[in-house]
């Protein structure tokens, strides 16, 4: 979590669960302002990719238990 964080991503609890989190690929943007390109989205999504490494299904949804 630290590294995501300090990489520049927004972490917000979601509340339902302490242990799950919302990740924010692009943060601070005014509702008012224009809708990000795909391309800008893409490149958000593809560095926080980078930056968590490999990646893993959720037991939970792939049928296993916690824990």
């Amino acid at each position: 979590m630290r590294e995501v964080r300090s990489s520049g991503f927004d972490v917000v609890p979601t509340g339902a669960n302490p242990d799950h989190f919302d990740l924010l690929l692009i943060d601070g943007r005014s509702p008012d302002l224009p809708l990000l390109s795909l391309a800008e989205v893409e490149l958000a999504a593809r560095r926080l990719v980078e930056v968590c490494g490999e990646l893993h299904p959720n037991p939970s949804y792939a049928g296993g238990g916690h824990g």
